[in-house]
């Protein structure tokens, strides 16, 4: 109201200068031709001088104050990286000593010391349209005392995104994780010596259709699980063959209001696996086709809120007879919730129907769900926790709760010290209940 009205008699204002302005060069023109002192052979005569109509400034003419430009915020102590032609590679090495309560990860499991080494890598690429990234890291554990319980984890990662057209993306991802798995898992044997590597390979390729007030995305893929064999102690070794099996996937999903904060969608997908072998151990066929329909809201309120959450069923039928079908219902989210520039939150949840060789057992359904908070202390002082469960019926019905406490302090952008503390407690039905107490200090060089 006071700029409106500052507006107007800006206005009046200006309309009154033009009008002593026009009446002061009438009046002097005027005396001009009554002397004729300036009216001198040979000048050009002055252009007439014409009176502006008033300007009217209303409520709808205000404009409305500019907004201050904001800049995105560079973090001093994050690694700068190294420039390899249109790609940036970001390298880090980790190095730190572990204390264990349990290092068998069993009931009446001994604590140990060990040392974990882990290098890692992050490329990216700089590229105007397309996209490339890739990952990967090793995790090398070795312990002091029970040597046989040393172990090795790790991943490598790849994902092209084209722009094929204007309204058209494709995207092609590549992954292969390894994993070691101790008697911590009904699925290992007690009498095993170390632990099971299990390697699983996976590709897909997507593609993506923006129709304007909705967007279809079709996916293909493929998911390869291959399990190692495992010493006994009693002699001989554990034969894993039977396990691995190779599962196709076809998913067809829909969302709506597309760009919007919230975006319904719906997802479908067939999902059938093929064992290598016709029988397992047992001598039941394990051969199987699932669907999986999802439905919820996709969120994109960015910084504040960014991910989905919504809820999913999952059903699987079995070729042989005796296996029961499954049914599967659980929530699915993966939430990023930032409320202050220096908190930030992380949810995740989902549902699994997973394989066993049990020969009176289907599958195992598994739910989990953790979140982990991260608050920012000083510029470069990070404080970290996190606590989530996970919850498998199967033979038994297992719990297991953990907790994590850590505190990331980054002296300079090469060089980041870590301290956290990791609890877990497993409540199991049908075996003893057991906990583990893991305090972890690494030191980190990044580039």
């Amino acid at each position: 109201m006071v700029l409106a009205v500052f507006c107007r008699l800006a206005g009046v204002a200006f309309c009154l200068s033009a009008l002593l302005i026009t009446a002061a060069s009438l009046s002097h023109a005027q005396t001009v031709d009554e002397t004729g002192s300036e009216d001198t052979e040979g000048e050009v005569a002055a252009p007439e001088l014409r009176l502006l109509p008033p300007i009217t400034i209303g409520d709808d003419d205000v404009q409305p104050p500019k907004r201050r430009l904001v800049t995105e915020k560079v973090d001093p102590y994050a690694a700068p990286g190294l420039r390899l032609g249109a790609f940036t590679l970001f390298p880090e090495l980790k190095v730190g000593g572990v204390v264990t309560s349990n290092a068998q990860g069993t009931a009446g499991g001994a604590s140990d010391l060990a040392l974990e080494v882990t290098p890692s890598f992050r490329l990216e690429s700089d590229w105007v349209r397309h996209k490339l990234t890739m990952s990967g890291d090793a995790t090398l554990e070795r312990f002091a005392k029970y040597k046989d319980l040393s172990s090795e984890s790790g991943s490598m990662a790849a994902a092209l995104r084209l722009d094929v057209r204007r309204t058209t993306t494709a995207d092609l991802d590549v992954k292969y994780e390894l994993q070691s798995t101790g008697n911590e898992s009904s699925e290992v044997p007690a009498t095993a010596i170390g632990k099971r590597r299990d390697h699983t390979f996976s590709g897909a390729a997507a593609l993506n259709r923006d129709l304007g007030g909705a967007e279809l995305r079709l996916k293909l893929g493929a998911e390869r699980r291959l399990y190692d064999d495992v010493e006994l102690s009693g002699g001989g070794s554990e034969d894993n063959g039977d396990r691995e099996y190779t599962v196709y996937t076809v998913a067809l999903r829909g969302a709506l209001a597309r760009g919007a904060m919230l975006s319904p969608y719906v997802e479908a997908a067939y999902e059938p696996r093929i064992h290598d072998r016709e029988a397992d151990r047992n001598g039941i066929r394990r051969d199987s086709r699932g669907i999986r329909l999802s439905a919820g809201l996709a969120i994109d309120d960015d910084p504040i809120w960014s991910g989905e959450v919504g809820a999913s069923l999952l059903y699987r039928t079995y070729e042989e007879g005796s296996l029961e079908d499954q049914w599967a219902p659980g929530l699915t989210a993966s939430l990023a919730w930032q409320p202050t520039d220096l908190t930030r939150l992380e949810f995740n949840t989902g549902v699994s129907l997973e394989e066993t060789v049990t020969a009176s057992q289907s599958a195992t359904k598994r739910w989990f769900a953790d979140v982990e908070a991260t608050h920012a202390l000083r510029e470069n002082l990070d404080l970290k926790a996190g606590s989530g469960f996970t919850v498998e019926d199967g033979s038994g019905t297992s719990l297991t709760t953990e907790a994590s406490l850590g505190i990331d302090w980054a002296v300079n952008p090469y060089l980041l010290l870590s301290t956290v503390y990791e609890a877990s407690w497993v409540d199991d039905s049908s075996a003893p209940n057991y906990s583990e107490h893991r305090l972890t200090s690494s030191v980190t060089l990044r580039r």
